[in-house]
């Protein structure tokens, strides 16, 4: 009978659902053995716990089975080196393996049997090199042999061995013995020997010798080379040209088995000129009982060199060099040396020589260093420099031009230097009175490419530094700058953070580029009197005294800074504009002494501290509505100052407004306290909005003229907004 499709037959459907129950009736029994262990169940389904001890092979899970039910035969363990053997009733003597078609009576262990495998394995000893024997003899001389020594490394017997020749020259050489018999135990040895044959004419000849048994095939293989008679290669080294200096006629190497004639040069030049290029030539002539016939390598300085003229006794060697370094450009110190000692230009600070170097400085705080060497070579010339150092390599990656070299050292003679590139930091000192370019007194620029860091007091006191590159650097030290007063304009496109006193009482500084700054710690510009605007995008902090005494700064521009620092600003007497749209934080003097600041505006400010405004005598307008304190003295002196609104304040503390004198309206609608002279002869006040005061938190003397106070309290007047016509002194409650 035809059924319709998706529908199933009931004999299908009942084997289906007896599986299903019979599978969900396992499940429950487990699930309440494990979750409610009653006796009555655990008698009905008899539960069993099989363990499987794999002794030391991969892990194998542990099975529970229920009455009438045989053990699941699991996957094979696995062990690195033997073989799988079954599973086991018994541990160590492995009597009595388990039947899986068997129903275990109770809970039960079974462990597992291995069997080790072993395998077979030689070492060779008395080879000249990995896979290599090697034999290399003049014509005639007596013939050598080599002796190798077969160990068993295996685990088992090697068998009997075959020593066997094949390969391009196997009749050459002779074998003996060429069978050995078996090396029955681990760390067994035999051994056999390699011998040329007589008669061997000149040349090179090579053979494979294996060792194998008949069972496993080939167990060991190496080559055999012998020359008789033959140079194969020349190595030859020299000094290489070097611009002013002398030719050299002699070059060095080769052995026993050739000698090496006079170097000739070509161009003739004696020295070797600049932005040259120069080619050596030298003959080579065997020495007795051996021939060049088989020569096919040939270097000077490990370089390639042309092969002429093999007559198999002598043959030439040719080689061109890269051309010499271009006037101004040396590899040694020696050239430098012969090129300062010439007559041209270095004779004042205004025509220094161009010394475009590059040699390895070594450890530049080193005596005998090709460093201290250069130094030396300028100071014994007395020229005038200029230094190009970025093709020069040094120990380690920090330039340390060495500040403890005595004076005179060369330093005062070097106009302008470029670190290697090779170098990303300058070493930091540890005193004011000695910095890393210490004696560098004509030192007028300074760069380097690669430079990260600026270490603490480098350039300290660098009177005549004018120019500074280091695009890379990302921290500027302590001191690095500071007292460099020739210095007018510095950028740092990487710098993120600016150091303590890094460029104080640099007096000719104009302008200054650091797009990438987020901090400037205290004293950063201190003294930079010829600064006239400062921006700097990302600073978001600035600590005390960072721009202090800017006589001649009139803008500053700090969009992103969250506070001002103690004395940031103070003494800055032409500093007109300043921006700070987010700063919520004015500290103690940050703008003390500012005396051509008319207007300002910090419109997130909360807290104005000490001093902070004091003396800014042509101070007209402040605007800081969201300013929830204000510190003594803030805007004391303030002459020009004509009116105040600070609508979160809830106290005026000691002299906050006092010498005021152009203060007309005071608005304070949330005060609770005003202390002793807050407004001290602020005389012009025709104004006053108050909160609510205790009587005790208005103190008497706190110089708000007339009667403002007695208005306040005996009247009944309160929090209010009060007026009065100047000079006199009756107050009235609006």
């Amino acid at each position: 009978m035809l059924m319709s499709k998706g529908i199933k037959s009931k004999k299908h459907i009942a084997k289906i659902t007896a599986s299903s129950i019979c599978s969900l009736l396992i499940f429950l029994c487990s699930l309440l053995i494990s979750s409610c262990p009653n006796p009555l169940i655990n008698d009905f389904v008899e539960p069993k716990k099989i363990t499987f001890e794999t002794n030391g092979g991969s892990h194998v899970s542990t099975q529970t089975i229920f009455k009438g039910q045989p053990i699941s035969r699991p996957k094979d363990p696995t062990r690195s080196g033997y073989n799988f053997e079954g599973w086991y009733r018994d541990n160590g003597t492995f009597a009595a393996g388990w039947d899986f078609g068997a129903v275990p009576s109770g809970d039960m262990t079974l462990y597992a049997c291995w069997s080790q495998v072993l395998s077979i394995g030689i070492t060779l000893s008395g080879l000249d090199q990995p896979g290599k024997v090697i034999f290399s003899i003049p014509y005639n001389a007596p013939l050598p042999e080599k002796e190798i020594t077969v160990t068993n490394t295996g685990d088992k017997p090697t068998g009997d061995l075959t020593i066997e020749l094949s390969g391009n020259n196997p009749d050459k050489f002779a074998i003996t013995p060429a069978t050995i018999n078996s090396l029955e135990l681990p760390g067994n040895t035999d051994i056999f020997k390699i011998t040329p044959n007589d008669n061997i004419n000149i040349g090179v000849f090579s053979a494979i010798c294996k060792v194998f048994n008949t069972d496993n095939g080939v167990i060991a293989t190496f080559t055999i080379t012998f020359s008789v008679g033959v140079i194969d290669n020349a190595a030859i080294t020299m000094t290489s040209p070097v611009t002013y200096a002398l030719p050299a006629d002699t070059m060095t190497g080769g052995a026993s088995n050739f000698s090496i004639g006079a170097v000739t040069w070509s161009p003739s030049d004696n020295p070797f000129l600049p932005g040259k290029q120069y080619t050596a030539t030298v003959t080579l002539t065997a020495s007795t009982n051996y021939m060049f016939t088989e020569l096919s390598s040939a270097t000077i300085n490990g370089n390639i060199a042309a092969v002429l003229n093999n007559t198999e006794t002598t043959v030439m060697l040719s080689y061109t060099f890269a051309a010499t370094a271009a006037q101004g450009q040396f590899n040694t110190v020696g050239a430098i040396e012969a090129y300062l000692s010439a007559p041209h230009s270095g004779n004042s600070i205004t025509n220094p020589v161009p010394l475009q170097i590059s040699l390895n400085l070594g450890n530049m705080a080193t005596s005998g260093s090709n460093w201290q060497e250069l130094l030396n070579a300028i100071e014994d010339s007395g020229k005038f420099v200029e230094l190009d150092l970025s093709g020069c390599s040094m120990t380690g990656t920090s330039f340390n031009p060495d500040n403890s070299i005595p004076a005179p050292n060369g330093k005062d003679k070097i106009i302008s230097i470029t670190l290697p590139n090779t170098a990303t930091t300058i070493t930091s000192s540890v005193s004011l009175t000695n910095p890393t370019f210490d004696n560098f007194d004509n030192l007028n620029s300074v760069s380097g490419a690669n430079i990260d860091i600026i270490g603490e007091i480098a350039f300290t006191g660098c009177s005549n530094l004018a120019e500074v590159s280091f695009p890379s650097a990302t921290y500027i030290g302590m001191y690095t700058f500071s007292d460099c007063t020739s210095m007018t304009e510095v950028s740092f496109p990487s710098a993120a953070i600016i150091n303590h006193n890094a460029f104080r009482e640099c007096t000719n500084l104009i302008e200054v580029n650091f797009p990438l700054a987020n901090i400037i710690y205290e004293n950063a510009f201190n003294g930079c009197t010829s600064l006239t605007e400062v921006t700097f995008p990302e600073v978001t902090s600035m600590e005390s005294s960072a721009f202090r005494d800017c006589t001649g700064l009139v803008t500053a521009n700090f969009p992103l800074s969250t506070n001002v620092g103690i004395s940031a600003f103070s003494g800055c007497t032409n500093l007109v504009e300043v921006n700070f749209p987010v700063v919520t934080l004015i500290r103690t003097q940050a703008f003390l002494d500012c005396t051509s600041l008319t207007s300002v505006s910090f419109p997130m400010a909360e807290s104005i501290a000490d001093n902070a405004f004091r003396s800014c005598t042509n101070l007209t307008e402040v605007y800081s509505p969201l300013v929830e304190s204000i510190g003594n003295y803030a805007f004391q002196f303030c002459a020009s100052l004509t009116e105040v609104n600070f609508p979160a304040v809830t106290s005026i503390p000691i002299s906050a407004f006092s010498y005021c004198t152009s203060l007309i309206s005071a608005n304070f609608p949330l005060v609770e306290s005003i202390d002793d002279r807050a407004f001290f002869s602020c005389s012009a006040l025709k104004e006053v909005t108050l909160g609510t005061i205790a009587e005790e938190n208005f103190i008497t003397t706190s110089g708000l003229p007339g009667d403002l106070r007695d208005v306040y309290f005996d009247t009944g007047g309160g929090a209010g907004t009060y007026t009065r016509i100047p000079p006199g002194t009756n107050w009235t409650k609006e």
